[in-house]
């Protein structure tokens, strides 16, 4: 092992170790250093730590949220009581490749709302309880985000070809054509990127986590640019502070707070240790849930890199931060696959500690995916999550393609 890699090593154990470990105290009051999410408990899970499997003290049966998702109400546990939760719900255009993880969330400045999916761009002008189909390019897909001035960028994997190239791209017509912009860089040479979500701050600045295959710590790195997308800054090498979110961080997003903060959320898949509980440890060497970092200089630097999920497979996250400090987390619960579902964990003060409760969003019989939110102007938050009611989209991708369903949301969390 080179120089290089044993200091990138070396850097990021001693990162993990600065955290604040495990779950204690969560819940007491605002943390100083670390994780967030659930406080220590006799009693709950075998370390003696809150599992999320079940937050709010209530289980819930594969007819509940068939019921659910039926229904007019999204399903809320706290206290050990399951209430209903007033939602509108609406479909959107069937997609004839689409999939439950494919779901890209954008509001322009006029506040038409527009959906990327595999193969079509879906658009509503009432807040989400409409939807039709707009106008893109097939091979358009992708994360994307409009600027004030209703530029719409994009952000695609390169290709095959190019396995390690990362394409920006811009459209002046509400996505109907596309030119390129710019790439964005490779300093750390890893040999293969994939781009996580893309996010805009109110200043229109664009900020991408960028997720590389490199010497088996598979490296993240956070990319930004301030001038539409035409160029980028973020690492200088492979071992830097400049960008640097984590080793085995994947399908990140990256959501602003009203402070002004960033949060990351992260697929996290680093090997288990005790520091960090996950439920039935022994049964998995690796992590596959949601973990958070905090940034306060636009996503240069990362620090309280912590976990939230400690459940196995409640691995995909998205937040979206709301004016009064709640922090909400959508994420999809995957395992076992009767009780595949959409669910919500909430903070009040900007992922500094999180309620014993849990919101369910969205069910479907074969599987449920991945989602996007957006906080409305009433309160209120709007997801687009993914469903298929196709049993064989439980083992493959290709069971649930063209078989699947997106959602529209809208919902409020229930007072504290």
């Amino acid at each position: 092992m080179s120089v290089e890699r044993r200091q990138f090593l070396r850097r990021t154990l001693q990162a993990a170790a600065a955290t604040q470990l495990g779950w204690v105290a969560a819940c007491s009051g605002p943390q100083t250093d670390g994780a967030g999410g659930g406080a220590s408990s006799a009693g709950y899970g075998k370390q003696g730590f809150r599992s999320t499997e079940w937050l709010g003290g209530v289980t819930l049966s594969p007819q509940q949220m068939r019921d659910m998702q039926a229904g007019p109400y999204i399903l809320h546990a706290r206290a050990g009581a399951l209430n209903r939760v007033p939602a509108e719900k609406a479909l959107l255009p069937h997609d004839p490749r689409g999939h439950v993880q494919t779901v890209e969330l954008a509001r322009a400045p006029d506040g038409t709302l527009y959906v990327n999916q595999n193969t079509l761009m879906c658009r509503s002008g009432d807040g989400g309880r409409n939807w039709e189909v707009s106008p893109r390019p097939e091979n358009m897909v992708g994360t994307f985000q409009i600027l004030n001035d209703g530029t719409f960028v994009a952000i695609k994997h390169a290709g095959e070809k190019d396995p390690s190239g990362i394409l920006v791209w811009g459209s002046a017509d509400q996505g109907r054509t596309w030119s390129q912009l710019s790439e964005i860089g490779n300093p750390a040479k890893c040999e293969r990127r994939i781009p996580g979500t893309l996010a805009r701050l109110p200043d229109d600045t664009l900020v991408v986590p960028v997720e590389s295959r490199a010497h088996m710590i598979d490296p993240a790195y956070v990319h930004s640019s301030s001038d539409g997308g035409r160029t980028w800054s973020g690492p200088t090498g492979f071992n830097t502070e400049t960008g640097f979110l984590g080793g085995h961080c994947y399908e990140t997003m990256i959501a602003p707070m009203a402070s002004g903060k960033l949060i990351a959320v992260i697929r996290y898949h680093g090997a288990v240790v005790p520091q960090w509980p996950l439920v039935d440890p022994a049964r998995h060497a690796f992590y596959k849930t949601v973990f958070l970092a905090d940034s306060d200089d636009g996503g240069k630097t990362w620090h309280r890199f912590r976990q939230l999920t400690n459940y196995h497979g409640q691995c995909h996250g998205y937040g979206v931060g709301l004016s009064d400090g709640t922090f909400m987390v959508a994420y999809d619960h995957r395992y076992p696959r009767d009780l595949s579902s959409g669910r919500a964990m909430i903070s009040r003060d900007e992922g500094e500690t999180w309620e014993d409760e849990v919101y369910y969003l969205y069910y479907g019989d074969g599987v449920s995916g991945f989602s996007q939110s957006l906080a409305q102007d009433d309160g209120s938050i709007l997801t687009v999550g993914g469903i298929s009611h196709e049993l064989e989209g439980r083992r493959s991708w290709a069971g649930a393609t063209g078989k699947s369903e997106l959602w529209a949301i809208r919902w409020k969390p229930v007072p504290a």
